[in-house]
């Protein structure tokens, strides 16, 4: 309707408008001069224009009209398109602003509920490594006192009363394994440094076979040296011993009763790695499995009750931590092999150990576990002072220098990082050395915090080793040994 009226208008203009003024400009071109001046042009125009609404004229006026039809529908089209394309970017441009509001309300609440997990996820954490620690102080009492226990000839000489001892101390170590295996991973995903030390890979190996206690089932479980002598691995040993024994307790529980698992340690590439691997004599993995089995909480249909799903995943965040590579080889029926490789260290060398007075400040605020630490260094031919807080450890320490602290950093009052900056700005004591003794020393904030204090801010000297709850009798024995040398009287008892 509205192209109809533009095209009427226009014929009009042409009709009317158009048509007349062609016929004066034609007239008035064909003129001659002087008649064009004066009377003669008003009568010239006069005349074109009644003559232009004349019958004679009327199909010119007719196409004049046509031609401002044309010119009028070319221009409407033209305001059409451009009206629709105004409306059509007026109403994308309420829809965008609606949008835009939408998106505004969803990304708030999305960092709502974004502030809202990360604060749940902290309460997590924190709570998480709070029952954790007292979990892994209660730990560290069963196997310490195990390991007390058991160090005394008459239970030695018992077998009745030494094997419930035995497997009690091992199920400790084997509970306090699942809950570290949970603590490292988030640890090992945030790159921290590890704890090295040059550790013998076929001792290693040993002493998880020393840990491993699989009840009824029957199990054969040996360890293969190497042909050739091993070099040492620059390691953070408790993190490896746990990859080994996290494999070989898979291995058996996800096979029948009857299973032949074998431990292995090789050099390869010329001695520049060394490969460990756990191989058992079960059913084998399925090959769709394998590109899955160290991804977190990945468990088979069959897997047992007790599985979480996190013992490999684990096992790779720690290899891969050290550089270096795990994977598995398995075919149905005929058994599966975990194959890991680490970096060996064929020019390194153990500290050489220097010898110094034998007495141990002990710094623990839990009465159970200072007893315990206590109990194990005076039978390892100690002297033994001990001290609750931080406050009273620096008392302890001017009163009575010792050649060694075991420190607990978590504690009321004065807490292990300020007395420890306080030692290390005490110029007569800052060379003592120092333990520090912690539930979690991968995950905790304290730990943290502590690490940074005298890395970053103080500048103060690492403390010279890291012990984890609960308390190994046999790697506190080495490492008071490695810092102190034998006891000056006495001698150390082995577990």
């Amino acid at each position: 309707m509205r192209l109809a009226r533009i095209a009427l208008v226009g014929f009009l203009n042409g009709y009317v408008v158009l048509h007349p003024v062609a016929m004066v400009v034609f007239a008035l071109l064909h003129e001659a001069p002087g008649h064009c001046v004066g009377g003669g042009l008003s009568s010239t125009v006069s005349a074109q224009i009644i003559e232009s609404f004349g019958l004679k004229m009327l199909p010119m006026a007719f196409a004049f009209g046509m031609l401002g039809s044309l010119v009028g529908l070319v221009y409407g089209l033209q305001a059409l398109t451009i009206q629709s394309q105004r409306d059509d970017l007026r109403r994308e441009l309420t829809r965008t602003d609606a949008l835009m509001k939408e998106l505004e309300a969803a990304s708030g609440h999305l960092r709502r509920q974004n502030s809202q997990l990360v604060d749940l996820e902290k309460v997590k954490e924190r709570t998480t490594r709070f029952l954790v620690h007292d979990f892994k102080n209660h730990l560290a009492c069963i196997t310490g006192f195990a390991d007390v226990l058991l160090a005394k000839p008459l239970i030695h000489q018992d077998e009745a009363l030494r094997r419930p001892l035995v497997r009690v101390r091992r199920q400790a170590r084997l509970m306090a394994t699942s809950v570290m295996n949970l603590l490292d991973i988030a640890r090992l995903e945030a790159a921290p440094a590890l704890r090295l030390r040059f550790v013998d890979p076929v001792e290693l190996l040993e002493s998880v076979l020393d840990d491993l206690d699989f009840g009824a089932k029957q199990v054969s479980i040996h360890l293969v040296r190497p042909s050739s002598p091993c070099p040492l691995v620059s390691m953070e040993p408790e993190l490896i011993r746990r990859v080994v024994l996290n494999l070989a307790v898979n291995a058996v529980k996800h096979n029948d009763f009857r299973v032949e698992v074998v431990l292995t340690v090789e050099p390869r590439d010329d001695e520049r790695m060394v490969q460990f691997t756990c191989r058992d004599s079960g059913t084998g993995i399925p090959p769709a499995r394998i590109a899955t089995l160290f991804d977190a909480h990945q468990l088979a249909l069959d897997a047992p009750s007790d599985s979480t799903g996190l013992g490999l995943a684990f096992a790779r965040s720690a290899v891969e931590a050290h550089g270096g590579r795990i994977w598995c080889e398995s075919d149905l029926g005929s058994g599966a092999a975990f194959h890991f490789t680490l970096k060996a260290e064929r020019s390194g060398s153990m500290m050489t150990r220097a010898k110094f007075p034998r007495r141990v400040l002990v710094v623990e605020d839990e009465p159970d576990c200072a007893a315990l630490m206590e109990s194990i260094i005076r039978s390892l031919g100690y002297d033994v002072d001990m001290a609750s807080t931080g406050q009273e450890a620096l008392e302890r320490v001017t009163a009575r220098r010792p050649d060694l602290i075991t420190l607990d950093i978590q504690m009321p009052k004065k807490s292990g990082a300020l007395f420890y900056r306080q030692l290390k700005s005490m110029e007569s004591y800052r060379d003592i050395p120092v333990v520090v003794v912690s539930g979690l020393l991968g995950g905790d904030p304290a730990a943290s915090t502590f690490v940074h204090s005298f890395l970053d801010v103080d500048h103060l000297p690492h403390p010279n080793a890291y012990l984890e709850k609960p308390v190994d009798r046999s790697a506190l024995q080495e490492l008071v040994g490695g810092l102190l040398g034998a006891p000056e009287h006495g001698k150390v008892e082995s577990a």
